[in-house]
């Protein structure tokens, strides 16, 4: 009886908690500027190569949001289609330097919490699930044969601020990073080599509230 007692009473202040918070929710669309964050060298057949970090790629982002409110503190929760990506450069000691541009398609769910301040600026952090749906970077033709082997679901973070523009804009600026490995290893021809390939993100989103 007191176990369901306690639960019957953390139950009802959950209900009271969720019927007195501020909704928010509509569509969110940005840009961000992404990298490919790999640093390995592979030797195959007595040929040298060497993956390297290079310039960051634009990349894109759209789908939508809700926010729930209780005093300054926030959960937003997002689905986003996001296409995001970098560039790689490819050193051999045999072949001409060269420098690949990747590119993903995710499904990523951001779960962000924080607090706001001022009523306007919000400070933020959270977890990003993010599912593989397609990429164009599997089969590179530097040696006979490189195909690159994707996680296809992909763990990382996000924190950043917030700006609310009156009750209907939202603006935010996020950093993401990730816990886990977006690639796990490298097949260059008959031969496997491990890998630890990431893709990291600076993000720009406006976000509509329709309530």
């Amino acid at each position: 009886m007191k176990k369901s007692a306690i639960f019957s009473t953390l139950f009802l202040f959950l209900l009271v908690s969720v019927a007195s918070a501020q909704i928010s929710f509509g569509p969110k669309v940005g840009i961000s500027q992404s990298k490919v964050r790999v640093d390995e060298t592979f030797t195959v057949d007595g040929n040298t190569f060497n993956y390297s970090t290079e310039d960051a790629a634009v990349g894109f982002h759209i789908g939508a949001f809700t926010r729930l409110e209780l005093g300054s503190v926030f959960v937003q929760p997002e689905l986003l289609f996001t296409s995001s990506g970098g560039k790689v450069l490819v050193e051999s000691d045999n072949l001409v330097d060269d420098i690949r541009t990747l590119r993903y398609n995710k499904l990523d769910l951001p779960v962000m919490g924080g607090f706001k301040f001022a009523k306007f600026l919000r400070v933020q952090v959270g977890p990003v699930f993010s599912l593989l749906l397609t990429d164009d970077a599997r089969d590179v033709d530097v040696a006979d044969q490189v195909e690159t082997n994707y996680n296809n679901a992909v763990i990382g973070y996000q924190a950043g601020i917030g700006l609310d523009l009156g009750k209907k804009l939202y603006i935010d600026l996020k950093y993401e990073g990730n816990l886990s490995k977006l690639g796990e290893s490298v097949e260059v021809g008959d031969n496997t080599f491990d890998t630890d390939l990431r893709n990291t993100q600076l993000i720009l989103s406006v976000g509509w509230n329709l309530f």
